[in-house]
């Protein structure tokens, strides 16, 4: 009872890893939540805006952002980004020009490592309020990062608790079978043989061992969980051919109890008989040396044979 219990806490360790698992998963697949420069040029939700045209027919826009940010844009004559104070949010070093998100495609798809032919390569200390906007994109990410971190090692804490359990668990239920006395192995074969056969030691733990990697994947702790919902269903057999068993040996004792009595009892009436028989036999004769042995003297009648466990009071 003792070892199902512990499965019960390791399961739950195991979902609140899961939901850890979850979270960490989230952050990871979820980029720091940065403004896109369309998003803001199209926005209509901004404290004040400003547009200059250039000589070649190009415009300046500035927008002031409720938050008191300034962004800048130099668009094209049909209204294309040129550049932009954004930095590129894979912190390159570079600004946001007229891919309108990244500071080119190859950074992109390469998460800043490489850079294309096409990419302006324009620094962020160029542009007025971008090393900013690149303090504040850094800020947030290590947050995000931080919070990875956090979730991830709550995970594999809480995942490497649930497996200590589990085996704490194991050994008990090893330890137990271990401890059946042998004779009993011998009396009750039958139920022993199935106590002993429907016992698996086999619990589903993660592919690559768990707690011996840094990382906790989702599919071990679901491995996990079904191995402890196994061994939990093993577990409830072995309890119900346990109290078989114990069932078993109670009804052997209270018949072997029964026999007893009964065997006492009729132990008992038989010195009764015997000692009464003694005693008339005494009381009738005129001489006690007729009384053999131990019972010639009239002191040892008036108590039973020292073999008798227990006789009732002394015939007076």
């Amino acid at each position: 009872f003792e070892a199902r219990k512990i499965f019960d806490c390791s399961t739950i360790l195991l979902d609140d890893a899961s939901k850890h698992n979850n979270k960490f998963e989230s952050l990871k697949n979820a980029p720091t939540d940065i403004t896109r420069p369309m998003d803001s040029l199209n926005s209509l939700k901004y404290r004040s805006r400003n547009e200059t045209l250039v000589a070649d027919g190009t415009k300046i826009v500035t927008i002031e952002q409720r938050s008191g940010e300034r962004d800048l844009f130099h668009l094209s004559r049909d209204g294309k980004i040129i550049s932009t104070n954004f930095p590129c949010p894979n912190r390159c070093g570079f600004l946001v020009t007229w891919h309108e998100t990244y500071c080119c495609a190859g950074c992109k798809s390469d998460g800043g490592g490489e850079h294309g032919s096409r990419c302006d390569r324009k620094a962020v200390i160029s542009q007025q309020g971008a090393q900013q906007k690149l303090l504040d994109l850094n800020r947030r990410q290590n947050a995000r990062v931080t919070s990875m971190n956090t979730e991830d090692d709550t995970c594999n804490r809480l995942f490497s608790q649930a497996r200590r359990e589990t085996k704490r668990a194991e050994r008990m239920i090893f330890e137990a079978l271990n401890a059946v006395d042998p004779s009993i192995h011998e009396r009750y074969s039958s139920i022993c043989t199935r106590l002993v056969t429907v016992s698996c030691h086999h619990v589903a733990h993660s592919p690559h061992g768990g707690c011996a990697c840094s990382k906790v994947r989702a599919d071990d702790i679901r491995y996990e969980s079904e191995g402890i919902a196994f061994r939990q269903a093993t577990l409830s057999q072995q309890l119900l051919i346990a109290q078989q068993l114990q069932t078993a040996i109670r009804q052997v004792t209270h018949d072997l109890e029964t026999r007893l009595r009964v065997a006492l009892s009729r132990l008992q009436e038989e010195q009764d008989r015997v000692f009464e028989e003694l005693r008339i036999r005494a009381q009738g004769s005129n001489d006690l040396d007729l009384v053999a042995g131990e019972y010639s003297d009239p002191v040892l009648l008036q108590r039973p044979p020292p073999y008798a466990p227990h006789v009732g009071p002394p015939a007076r």
